[in-house]
């Protein structure tokens, strides 16, 4: 029997990005979990705080309790934050309130100073587990730019490549 239901959304893929998804399963396929826990995923996401509802349990007469009221300001506040995470381990949620570029963004510059220390820690971490690690991620421009590029060489930090479009193959964007 057929519904009137929404439509699901998801991200556009061209022929192309189709067969280098497909052509990314390949590759992988045959992967043990030895091979995925070489792995860490990371990624970027802006967050709006002070958005969205808080629901609370109470009675009726307990509406304008403290604990049951949440602050109401006319602006809200919006910050990134970026993490990574392995089959074994958890990053540090990184914070970037102030620290974003003008565009209120994490631009190459940035991403350099702040997430590559991180990754770098990770990478040496497995190495001296006697590992290689792999560091998965978007292909988002700051990722991919020639500097970052360039710096994440130059630290050993190996990046595999990635199909565009492709959220829902990084582990953390689906955390």
């Amino acid at each position: 029997m057929y519904h009137r239901r929404k439509a699901t959304e998801k991200p556009f893929l061209t022929p192309k990005q189709m067969q280098d998804r497909i052509r990314w399963a390949w590759e992988h396929y045959f992967w043990t979990e030895e091979d995925w826990a070489r792995c860490g995923w990371g990624d970027e996401m802006s967050m709006v705080m002070g958005q969205g509802e808080v629901w609370v349990t109470r009675a009726t007469e307990e509406k304008y309790l403290p604990d049951c009221c949440v602050p109401k300001f006319k602006q809200f506040s919006v910050g990134m934050v970026w993490s990574l995470i392995t089959l074994e381990y958890k990053g540090p949620l990184i914070f970037f309130e102030g620290n974003l570029s003008e565009k209120g963004t994490i631009n190459s510059d940035i991403c350099i100073r702040t997430i590559l220390p991180h990754i770098q820690a990770f990478s040496q971490l497995f190495q001296g587990q006697g590992r290689e690690f792999i560091y998965m991620e978007d292909n988002s421009r700051i990722h991919t730019s020639q500097l970052t590029t360039s710096v994440m060489e130059t630290l050993r930090i190996f990046q595999t490549w990635w199909p565009a479009n492709s959220l829902d193959l990084n582990l953390i964007e689906n955390a």
